[in-house]
């Protein structure tokens, strides 16, 4: 009974704290600034970018950094310019900072392969559109090359939105970007949500869904720039739309927003970072401007949403502004704090260190808002923080999509395999007797659906190293050719 209960404690206390692959562990981006996640600390380490809001960078499982761009350039782990690396084509150029688009570049893995990554680059001047490129991080010795480039997705004039969520079959990906209407002086006209879904096979699409606000109504004021923002689970949109925020329900089935709801009162200020708490259960936006920009809080459990509206903090500096929203690895949300004179070679406090939100799932104001507080070291951010999308999002179990998970499992299957031991602590075995010589692939996936150990062509009754795992509650899936054929429940010590 001691035991047991020991068991369920451990569940409850870090069930959600339980250790992802470590994709999202490197940000690149500002001015030559680096920022690394590490057992809880961050550091921060130089790099060769330069931008103004747009950059994204990935790594590998294990938290290797493995490239990053600004949408313009691709530089290697070791920051340097890939030897295909330039070129890329990318909307907004500035005369100092490679890009003023807000969401202008995005990293995404083809799916079933480890050595092919998508770049997403946005467009919304002339050219207008999506285009992408292709590194294979095999080339070069193994610090990759870019074999294709600027090939044209979509020709159709696009906000500066751009995002990735997993599909809920885990393995493929939505790309979401925000299109002008095409007839925008009629009271028909809506603002349009365009996805493209990226398979092994490709990316298919663009499909289009004409939903939310009118555009250009006489109460519906509107810019193209500003954050739009998935939730951890990917399945909530978080929209800054001028001095609106607009929430939306996401199907990551379909690709469909649904549930719109219109957050209305925000004073007259420009909105353009946003985040979510990592529970979900709070968005916070803030207004850049010189002399007015605000951070607020909302919390999306209350009945009205508008009226939870907290004031987190006024910036009192001159000439600076809060810019970009990311979550972290640790769940805190770090914010840029941006010196609004451009071009411009300051280097002060505030842009040399970010701003966070050290516990934004508490309710207000005990969200504990630290402004310039993670140094930079001699490096300076801009406006942007690195696009990053939720790599770790494993399958949406159950779904109408879950063609994985969901598949049948009869008796005589689930009996042939069993975990030992459960509770287990640094290794596990998944024993079966009939199983002599085959392989099967194994996931492991948190208590929020992220998958943080997955093994390949694997044998059974051979241990599985769980070392890296945090104790909590886990759920174990064995596939035999993409087929899951046993899952059980595992409990880590």
């Amino acid at each position: 009974m001691q035991k047991m209960i020991f068991i369920l404690l451990v569940i409850f206390v870090y069930a959600n704290n339980a250790y992802s692959q470590k994709y999202d562990v490197n940000w690149v981006f500002g001015d030559s600034a680096g920022l690394n996640f590490h057992d809880g600390t961050t550091n921060y380490f130089g790099s060769s970018i330069i931008d103004g809001e747009t950059a994204a960078s990935i790594s590998d499982s294990l938290g290797n950094l493995l490239f990053y761009t600004n949408g313009q350039n691709v530089w290697n782990k070791f920051n340097e310019i890939m030897p295909q690396g330039t070129g890329l084509e990318i909307g907004g150029p500035g005369d100092y900072f490679t890009s003023s688009e807000t969401q202008g570049v995005l990293i995404a893995p083809k799916p079933e392969t480890n050595n092919l990554f998508y770049i997403f680059q946005l467009q919304n001047y002339d050219p207008i559109g999506v285009k992408y490129s292709v590194v294979d991080i095999n080339l070069d010795e193994g610090k990759g090359d870019v074999i294709e480039k600027n090939i044209v997705l979509f020709e159709k004039d696009v906000t500066e939105k751009m995002q990735l969520v997993k599909h809920g079959n885990g393995k493929d990906w939505w790309l979401i970007v925000h299109s002008w209407p095409d007839l925008i002086e009629t009271t028909d006209s809506t603002l349009v949500f365009v996805s493209f879904l990226i398979t092994s096979e490709g990316i298919s699409g663009p499909f289009e869904q004409a939903y939310g606000p009118k555009a250009y109504l006489p109460d519906v004021i509107y810019n193209g720039y500003g954050e739009m923002i998935f939730n951890k689970l990917g399945n909530k949109l978080a929209y800054t739309r001028q001095k609106r925020l607009d929430i939306y329900d996401f199907d990551r089935c379909t690709g469909l927003f649904s549930n719109w709801v219109e957050i209305t009162s925000i004073p007259n200020y420009t909105l353009y970072g946003c985040s979510f708490s990592s529970d979900g259960s709070k968005v916070y936006t803030s207004t850049i401007g010189d002399d007015f920009s605000f951070l607020y809080g909302f919390s999306l459990s209350d009945d009205n949403i508008d009226s939870s509206m907290q004031i987190i903090y006024q910036n009192t500096f001159n000439h600076y502004g809060l810019g970009q929203h990311e979550i972290g690895p640790d769940g805190k949300i770090y914010i840029s704090m941006a010196y609004l004179e451009f071009p411009s070679d300051i280097f002060t406090v505030r842009n040399q260190n970010l701003c966070v939100i050290n516990s934004p799932n508490e309710l207000f104001p005990f969200c504990d808002f630290d402004t310039n507080t993670i140094s930079l070291g001699d490096r300076r951010v801009i406006a942007g923080l690195p696009n990053m999308p939720n790599y770790n999002l494993g399958v949406l179990a159950g779904s109408a999509c879950d063609t994985i998970t969901s598949a049948v499992i009869n008796a005589e299957q689930l009996s042939q395999f069993s975990i030992f031991p459960n509770p287990a602590k640094n290794e596990l075995f998944i024993k079966c007797d009939n199983c002599k010589g085959q392989f099967f692939d194994i996931s492991i996936l948190n208590a929020i659906g992220e998958q943080v150990l997955f093994k390949k062509n694997k044998q059974i009754n051979v241990p599985i190293d769980i070392s890296k795992l945090k104790p909590g509650m886990y759920h174990l899936n064995l596939y035999s050719n993409n087929i899951l054929i046993f899952k059980d429940k595992l409990i880590i010590l």
